[in-house]
């Protein structure tokens, strides 16, 4: 393990593997234990790896602890030893990292690690749900940038691998604790003033899934006064019943068109998930076009009283499956919810 930093967020599912094996009152961290704590991730890496590959954690969840059988009432400590093949699946971990050129070890190679062992019951979990060391390795290189070919694996699952994916619409935002996005005025203060943990909520591996924004004309003004760019980088696409700016960005485009049909052509489209951004208006719309997948939504622990709500008010029922739920250090949980 030596030369290779383990992120803060693989650190987190290790310690969690090791929670997991306590539950079940498990002397030692098996595989299966290490599974159970990554499938617990909201956006990092492997949360990602399993999206693109709509593979559920959930069902993933019901078939360990169908398999695994709890034992009896125990004491442990905090610093369970590591089997030997749990032992091994960190070292196919690292081994994925130095074919990668990674400079830090992090969740999504450790999905290919547990995936890699091949033996252990992680592994046959997850063979059972259709994910083989080369499907994982080439969903990561994905996810990375590793070129295919400088990963032989990784070209041959990518060809045996479906031609296109239903690109999913992701609604990914954040909210006070009374469901607000903004103050009345738009003001962000109480949301930008709080202080993030390392890895800032898994943004990073997020913006890796994605390669389209989508964005009401006053969230796009509002990112542009807390300095967006939109430098080209990803599609930005502004929904906007007004003419386009003169001093728009030449890489943003305006559209003005029906959200069912502009939805339905995106995703005829090749190309990674698209992420709504904002604000509730146009959330709103999505949602009563039956156009979003997926929300993200990061909870905030404080109260603002009034402002602009998560999603404008009218009259609707539309049930949420919650996939995960995750919290953080600073307070805030993150919610990952499919629209069914």
């Amino acid at each position: 393990m030596i030369g290779f930093d383990f992120t803060l967020r693989l650190r987190t599912v290790l310690g969690r593997a090791r929670e997991e094996a306590v539950r079940l009152n498990h002397p030692f961290v098996e595989t299966e234990h290490i599974l159970l704590a990554l499938i617990r991730e909201v956006d990092g890496g492997s949360a990602v790896v399993l999206r693109e590959l709509d593979i559920a954690p959930e069902k993933i969840r019901q078939k360990l602890e169908e398999t695994l059988v709890p034992g009896p009432p125990m004491l442990a400590g905090p610093d369970l030893p590591y089997t030997a093949r749990a032992k091994k699946v960190l070292e196919l971990t690292l081994k994925e990292c130095v074919r990668a050129h990674a400079t830090a070890a992090d969740t999504e190679y450790l999905l290919v690690g547990l995936c890699a062992e091949e033996k252990g019951i992680a592994a046959q979990t997850l063979a059972w749900a259709g994910l083989t060391t080369e499907i994982a390795r080439a969903a990561v290189d994905k996810l990375t940038g590793v070129s295919a070919e400088s990963s032989p694996s990784s070209a041959r699952a990518t060809r045996a691998a479906p031609a296109t994916k239903r690109r999913k619409v992701i609604v990914r935002i954040a909210t006070s604790a009374d469901g607000y996005i903004a103050r009345p005025d738009g003001d962000l203060e109480w949301l930008t003033s709080y202080p993030a943990p390392r890895g800032f909520y898994g943004y990073d591996a997020f913006m890796k899934s994605i390669d389209t924004e989508l964005l009401g004309r006053k969230t796009y003004d509002e990112s542009l006064r807390l300095g967006a760019k939109f430098e080209g980088k990803t599609r930005a696409i502004v929904f906007s019943h007004g003419p386009r700016p003169a001093d728009a960005p030449a890489a943003v485009e305006f559209v003005n068109d029906d959200i069912g049909r502009f939805v339905e052509r995106m995703r005829e489209q090749p190309g990674k998930d698209i992420w709504l951004m904002g604000g509730g208006e146009l959330i709103a719309s999505f949602l009563d076009a039956q156009a979003i997948d997926e929300l993200s939504i990061s909870v905030f622990p404080v109260f603002i009283g009034d402002g602009i709500p998560l999603i404008a008010r009218r009259h609707r029922h539309v049930p949420l499956e919650l996939l995960s739920a995750e919290p953080f250090e600073n307070g805030v949980v993150q919610l990952h919810y499919r629209v069914p």
